[in-house]
């Protein structure tokens, strides 16, 4: 079952997920008395995420039967496990349900002069709301401060977006500030420019318990590895303004590029006994401890965790 193990390691991520297994219970589609494929595929769905015990393995044949309508060639290319988890997302799941898992992503651009400027800020409403936000690993063995990247506080855009590009700012400029009344574009100050800074923040609905955050390793050259900041507990850390803890975790190990993926998927669970759990395909899953602190063959400073090979992190709301 090998082929199967990007597919194995999504769905005990989303099984992690209890919010899911209620979600779907009593949903129409799955009490559905005369199912079509697609109610026939989620049901099978449900099934496999209705599993609660540390011992329960995940029958490859139940794979075939739930992602074959997902896409004709879904099975014969499809080597990664965040992709098959945002396939659930776009092409099963009901939308009232993935919107629990939803996270807005907020933009404005504003001078890079000085800090209290509220500079032209874009549309109030959100640019982009999804259950997927990647986070973009741009070079090898990065630090990855995750708190202040999906910070509910306005922060520096850290996806490696450099933006040249200057603009005029009325509040760092002495001719707008005496006048503010004035038409800038009319007037010679127009002509005085500051460096744009771009800053982003991110929020998620009050009845959010689980959120799921995809990292983008995979580049020209390999895949990058990385390690959470000294700041990140895993245990215990604050996005989007609230406080959470890892409970699922999705690891390729193995040789990857832009295009292409060699080697094999793994999903680490934390079930309710405390004990993080590691699920290889249709072996007995195995517990690894009270902690993820697996270390690769990089060395990182002490406090950092290595996440070498981590595409994927389901947090639990505390």
């Amino acid at each position: 079952s090998g082929s199967a193990c990007f597919l194995n390691a999504a769905v005990q991520l989303l099984r992690r997920a209890h919010i899911l297994r209620s979600l779907l219970e009593n949903h129409e589609i799955i009490t559905n008395l005369i199912p079509g494929p697609k109610e026939r595929s989620l049901r099978r769905l449900y099934e496999l995420i209705a599993k609660t015990g540390n011992d329960d393995v995940i029958d490859f044949r139940a794979f075939l039967f739930v992602f074959a309508n997902l896409g004709a060639d879904f099975l014969k290319c499809q080597q990664d496990s965040n992709e098959a988890v945002i396939k659930i997302f776009e092409a099963m799941l009901p939308s009232e349900v993935s919107s629990r898992f939803s996270i807005s992503t907020f933009r404005r651009e504003k001078c890079g002069v000085r800090d209290d400027c509220a500079g032209r800020e874009l549309p109030e409403l959100p640019l982009d709301v999804g259950p997927i936000v990647y986070q973009y690993v741009t070079t090898p063995n990065q630090i990855v401060d995750l708190e202040s990247r999906l910070s509910a506080e306005w922060k520096e855009d850290m996806d490696g977006i450099v933006n040249e590009e200057e603009i005029h700012c009325a509040f760092c400029c002495e001719c707008c500030s005496k006048s503010p009344a004035h038409i800038a574009e009319s007037c010679n100050c127009f002509e005085e420019k500051c460096t744009k800074s771009r800053q982003q923040r991110f929020a998620v609905g009050e009845d959010a318990e689980y959120v799921i955050v995809p990292f983008s390793i995979r580049h020209v050259h390999g895949r990058y590895d990385w390690a959470l900041r000294e700041n990140c507990n895993l245990d215990s850390i604050r996005l989007f303004g609230k406080a959470w803890s890892a409970v699922a975790i999705i690891k390729h190990i193995g040789a990857a590029g832009e295009n292409w993926s060699y080697g094999h998927y793994v999903a680490y669970t934390k079930e309710d006994d405390g004990q993080w759990w590691l699920h290889d395909d249709d072996k007995e899953p195995q517990s690894i401890g009270t902690s993820y602190s697996l270390r690769g063959c990089y060395s990182y400073s002490r406090g950092e965790t290595d996440m070498e090979g981590v595409t994927a992190i389901l947090f639990q709301k505390q």
